[in-house]
């Protein structure tokens, strides 16, 4: 059962990972067709409201500043369900770091990279549904919609096996404890 769920972990965390390599090629050859590229917008700073930005958010809508902490929660947790799965990978002392950085550069820092330098108009980009939508299209924003809800559903793919091997591993040690 588990060479199983791992072989359908692995497939749909792979269709994640080339969708959002995918997308990220698409933005900045897009951005940089349509001259909408621009990436001055790295280094450029913006007014932030200063009020509401505390706020936790209501039962319909999520605030500025819980929303801070997903990205930093999720690459953490990623970080630790991977160097708890370590045993199941072949020489994995080379193999997860190197894994990790390549994962951390090409799916988020270029990524980001891509989305800050489509910033463009803030006024327009705030009546938009998405940045993706707005450069690319309401198709392709739906799309990178669904490759959003599949990295999501990829990450708990993954952290429920690592914390099942964190379950079975404190069951064994408790059990030869007593």
């Amino acid at each position: 059962m588990v060479a199983i769920s791992t072989t359908i972990t692995n497939k749909v965390n792979a269709v994640a990972v080339v969708g959002r390599l995918g997308l990220t090629a698409l933005l900045f050859i897009v951005g940089g067709m349509t001259v909408l590229l621009d990436l001055s917008n790295l280094l450029s700073t913006a007014p932030v409201a200063a009020q509401g930005w505390w706020s936790m958010g209501t039962l319909s809508h999520v605030g500025p500043f819980p929303l801070a902490f997903l990205p930093g929660m999720l690459t953490i947790v990623g970080f630790e369900s991977a160097a708890n799965l370590t045993e199941e990978t072949k020489d994995s002392a080379p193999v997860i770091p190197k894994a990790m950085a390549q994962a951390v550069i090409s799916l988020g820092l270029l990524f980001l990279i891509a989305i800050t330098a489509l910033l463009g108009d803030r006024g327009a980009l705030a009546q938009s549904g998405t940045l993706v939508a707005t450069v690319l299209g309401p198709v392709i924003g739906k799309v990178m919609l669904v490759l959003v809800v599949v990295s999501i559903f990829s990450c708990g793919l993954v952290i429920t096996p690592s914390g099942t091997w964190m379950w079975l591993r404190w069951t064994t040690l408790t059990r030869t404890r007593s």
